[in-house]
């Protein structure tokens, strides 16, 4: 379990200065043996920084059963520098839990670098979080089951709210979506049982729910929304969305 005092952290300020191989291989992080042998280390255990175009990229991989979680005495913000990267990036994690800290980017940013990224990931725990753009998108959501999402909000994002992608079983329940932009609210590409149960959705641009197809082709998808309110958002036909059931919702 890790608990972060209250305060601000950028992650960006531990990444190498340069490719982490270069720094294990030469056996050197600025003349300091010491500081490559830690890098190493962390290697080993599943912890690297990827390069991505406009810096790095801090990956979790082959993790299980890890929390994070802020403090009960004040807010804990973590924050990267590079607009390609994620926040925190999962890779083939399982167990996870994260809960009750803010996250985001230093600057705003456009292509990629999204707040918090899961692949080939599974039972993963996001409770009382803010996620804030930039990112691109609050979540990316990619080849990963059995995600329950409460009580957090995603605002302020660049391309949209999140991105799920070859994904099933996932929840998101009293969570709040406002303020984000521009081109989808929630992307959904071949996608199954995605439940939103009491959610709010403000002031967002995009269509709500797009399946993607004009760029990836056709899907299959099913997602049902319900107990949910839809506010002030541009898409205007939102209950006529592909592959959505509506329950109890209400739109205004």
């Amino acid at each position: 379990v890790i608990i972060l005092a209250p305060g601000q952290y950028n992650l960006s300020a531990y990444a190498p200065e340069q490719s982490l191989e270069a720094i294990v291989g030469k056996d050197y992080y600025n003349d300091d043996e010491d500081m490559a042998g830690l890098y190493k280390s962390l290697q080993d255990k599943g912890i690297t920084w990827k390069y991505v175009g406009d810096g790095y990229e801090l990956c979790l991989t082959g993790i299980t059963n890890l929390t994070i979680q802020g403090p009960p005495d004040g807010p804990a913000t973590l924050l990267v520098d590079p607009r390609y990267a994620f926040v925190l990036k999962f890779d083939d994690c399982h167990l996870i839990t994260l809960k009750n800290f803010i996250a985001g980017h230093s600057e705003g940013g456009y292509c990629d670098g999204g707040v918090l990224g899961f692949a080939n990931s599974s039972s993963i725990d996001i409770s009382g979080c803010r996620l804030f753009g930039s990112g691109t998108v609050g979540l990316g959501l990619y080849d990963v089951s059995n995600i329950n999402v409460a009580s957090t909000t995603i605002f302020d994002c660049t391309y949209g709210i999140m991105q799920i992608w070859d994904s099933e079983s996932i929840t998101f329940k009293s969570c709040l979506f406002h303020n984000n932009k521009e081109y989808y609210g929630v992307e959904i590409r071949n996608a199954q049982n995605i439940i939103f149960d009491s959610c709010s959705f403000m002031n967002n641009q995009g269509p709500m729910f797009s399946d993607g197809s004009e760029y990836f082709g056709a899907s299959q998808n099913s997602i049902i929304v319900k107990n949910s309110i839809f506010s002030s958002n541009t898409d205007t036909n939102i209950q006529n969305s592909p592959h959505v059931t509506f329950e109890n919702c209400t739109f205004k």
